[in-house]
């Protein structure tokens, strides 16, 4: 699994335990900047919920999940991320974006054909990864 190491993510998640959303937001269009998949993916997350950002904007936040989704240099954990964002998004709707049934069970088996079950398991309290990405968080 590719870990989301880059910096300005790091530095994004921890904002947001802080509560700075206008920070996480900047650092993670920093991230996208220096080429992150996964600001994308947390930048989307925040505009779903309008965090940090003047509303909700769900065209927004799909654009970025299908840029990670579609992108073949994506980390596959990241692409899987993506897919499972995006069923998500087609099963609930979102500004801008109508409920989807069709889309959300297509995204929804791509997401696990790449594995997202598997792959993304930063709840596991033995997953070294996970424990080192907590502890990052934690430390700002």
């Amino acid at each position: 699994m590719t870990e989301p190491t880059d910096p300005h993510f790091i530095a994004a998640t921890k904002a947001i335990h802080r509560g700075d959303f206008e920070l996480a937001a900047s650092e993670f269009r920093a991230a996208i900047e220096s080429g992150s998949h996964w600001g994308k993916l947390g930048l989307a997350a925040m505009h779903l919920g309008g965090s940090g950002l003047a509303a909700p904007d769900g065209r927004t936040a799909e654009t970025l999940l299908w840029d990670v989704a579609s992108d073949l240099s994506a980390p596959r954990s990241a692409a899987a991320l993506a897919f499972n964002n995006l069923s998500t998004l087609y099963i609930v709707g979102a500004v801008g974006v109508e409920p989807d049934a069709e889309r959300a069970a297509e995204c929804a088996l791509k997401a696990k054909e790449l594995g997202f079950e598997a792959d993304l398991k930063f709840d596991d309290p033995d997953n070294a990864s996970a424990k080192k990405f907590r502890a990052d968080i934690r430390s700002g």
